[in-house]
């Protein structure tokens, strides 16, 4: 699944793997890159996350959960608080699960996506995909109108202050 720019071109996917581990993150870049059309960054220091994210806005974020200083919950919390980080799917990569699942996380609020390490190719191109598509569909889709009927604009003699018509 690869987007196409309004020229027929192949639009590469942004990552941005954030993991204190050099050499994995290595690997998974090289990995995707020869996989399909990945752009990927690599950030090995969990305070410089949302930063790089913020200035690379990525497609998605591979985020090591158990990382010294910051772990990866604190990480995703930030990103979530920030408004130019928070619509970026995040998928939690641990060694303590052993096959792809969502779970409610053990190292944040709410429910993630967590991959197993050491990774799978297909099943992190797989899931990298779903999330892609599900944020894709998600931004796509018009925003539901409060209950009430506040889509529906006023009368012009009502918004007049004219008051009931006669």
């Amino acid at each position: 699944m690869y987007a196409e720019g309004e020229s027929g071109v192949v639009m590469s996917k942004r990552i941005l793997v954030i993991d204190d581990e050099i050499d994995f993150t290595h690997m998974v870049k090289m990995l995707l890159q020869m996989s399909g059309p990945y752009q990927v960054r690599e950030v090995h220091a969990a305070r410089a996350a949302v930063a790089m994210a913020r200035e690379f806005q990525p497609d998605v974020i591979l985020l090591d959960c158990m990382m010294p200083e910051i772990d990866g919950g604190e990480v995703a919390s930030r990103l979530e608080a920030d408004p130019e980080t928070s619509h970026i799917p995040v998928i939690f990569l641990t060694a303590t699960v052993d096959q792809p699942q969502e779970l409610p996380s053990r190292c944040y609020s709410g429910t993630r996506t967590y991959l197993p390490k050491p990774i799978q190719l297909a099943n992190l191109i797989a899931t990298i995909d779903q999330a892609i598509s599900r944020n894709e569909a998600k931004a796509a889709s018009p925003p539901v109108a409060a209950a009430g009927g506040g889509a529906t604009p006023p009368e012009p003699s009502a918004a007049a202050g004219a008051g009931p018509p006669a």
